[in-house]
């Protein structure tokens, strides 16, 4: 998880859907495709001048668990790494 959102996101309304960017390099967990009824790439980055070059584009639908809990035990925890 990436620190840039754990001042920000709105953790008050359901999360149902997920759109994730990954680097070409950390991917989509299993563990994350499995919290969601589908999931599909709709994008990469192909130019090979980009700085993000074989980043990709995930759609995550229909979350089948409680995704605002899994997020706020993940941001105390990197809250709490950034502390250190």
């Amino acid at each position: 998880m990436n620190a840039d959102y754990v001042n920000w996101i709105n953790l008050t309304r359901e999360i149902k859907n997920v759109i994730l960017v990954r680097d070409a390099v950390d991917g989509v967990s299993e563990r994350e495709i499995s919290f969601f009824e589908e999931s599909e790439e709709i994008g990469t980055i192909t130019d090979p001048d980009a700085r993000e070059f074989g980043t990709s584009i995930h759609l995550l639908i229909g979350a089948k668990i409680d995704i605002n809990a899994i997020l706020a035990g993940e941001i105390e925890e990197k809250r709490a790494e950034l502390r250190d």
